[in-house]
């Protein structure tokens, strides 16, 4: 079985560690931290299927932290953590994507209820495929079409890309017509003929299947629907890129840093600037990142040298 990770984002380390315990006794393998800036990382660069995501921290707030996680995470499930009660920020979180929101201090049997709640509804989500290989066989999602051994390409028409793409995204299980109908159409399945289905199958299998008539890549399954073989490989979310660029000095004591660092963020020269043009170039670099809807970020941990990072999503950058 898949081991299941979560991260826990909480500064209060005696809150972290009692919730590190209770998602390890429930069979999670749980990363953690206890400040804002390293949240992005270890969400992004690991394969986390749960955050945990407390509001008030040091460095960036567990809202910021939210809203960056959408752009390159859009359908990791995330549970904000915070002492606050407030009605405004219950909303504020909500609306930034929070799929549920737990008040301290809570029960860790709620919490984990609340967990598996989360889990159970963003399973339902269609995942984020772009393209499918099925033996010798791909599919890109992008293009519309099937690529075959030898070069050969064939189209797929908007419907049998939306069926091998829901497929795909619900891949190990069963998908029924009437599901089919429902989150593809919005087809109530009692007015429309369940053959309607099988029809685009049909087409589908032809353009897929080495033979139609035996197909092994489209499965039938009895009483049940439809799924992929188990041998599918799917491209998921297209995570990000990410450009290191690093010194060897001393470092930087974090209580100096933003004022170290922060005018190098400016661009161009005002008369407070000691060096002319200072900060252009990551001027330069914020304003890409800002466009390509990434980030420009920078850590300077003392006795190792600075480190900016310019990061933004994979999918943008084709």
């Amino acid at each position: 079985m898949t081991e299941r990770v979560a991260l826990v984002v909480e500064d209060d380390a005696a809150i972290r560690r009692g919730l590190v315990d209770a998602l390890r006794f429930s069979g999670f393998v749980v990363r953690e931290c206890g400040h804002g800036d390293e949240a992005i990382d270890l969400a992004v660069e690991h394969d986390v299927d749960l955050v945990l995501l407390d509001v008030l921290l040091p460095g960036i707030d567990g809202f910021e932290i939210l809203a960056r996680l959408r752009r390159f995470r859009p359908r990791l499930p995330v549970i904000m953590l915070t002492a606050r009660g407030a009605e405004d920020d219950r909303v504020r979180g909500l609306r930034l994507g929070a799929d549920d929101y737990v008040v301290k201090p809570f029960s860790a049997r709620e919490l984990l209820a609340r967990v598996d709640a989360v889990l159970r509804r963003c399973a339902e989500r269609p995942s984020e495929v772009r393209a499918l290989v099925l033996g010798d066989r791909r599919v890109d999602f992008d293009r519309m079409r099937i690529e075959l051994p030898g070069g050969e390409t064939r189209t797929l028409s908007e419907h049998q890309a939306e069926i091998l793409h829901y497929l795909a995204s619900n891949r190990g299980r069963a998908v029924g017509r009437d599901e089919l109908l429902q989150h593809l159409w919005g087809c109530d399945p009692k007015r429309v003929e369940s053959r309607t289905v099988d029809m685009h199958i049909a087409r589908l299998r032809d353009k897929l299947e080495a033979d139609a008539r035996a197909p092994k890549l489209i499965l039938t399954v009895r009483a049940k629907g439809y799924r992929l073989a188990t041998e599918a490989e799917v491209t998921g979310h297209p995570g990000s890129l990410r450009v290191d660029v690093r010194d060897h000095g001393p470092g930087v004591a974090s209580e100096r840093a933003r004022a170290i660092f922060e005018p190098f963020e400016r661009g161009g020269r005002d008369a407070a600037d000691p060096v002319p043009g200072v900060g252009l170039g990551l001027a330069l670099a914020r304003d890409l990142a800002r466009a390509l809807g990434g980030e420009l970020s920078h850590a300077q941990p003392e006795g190792a040298g600075a480190c900016f990072r310019l990061r933004v999503p994979a999918g943008r950058t084709g």
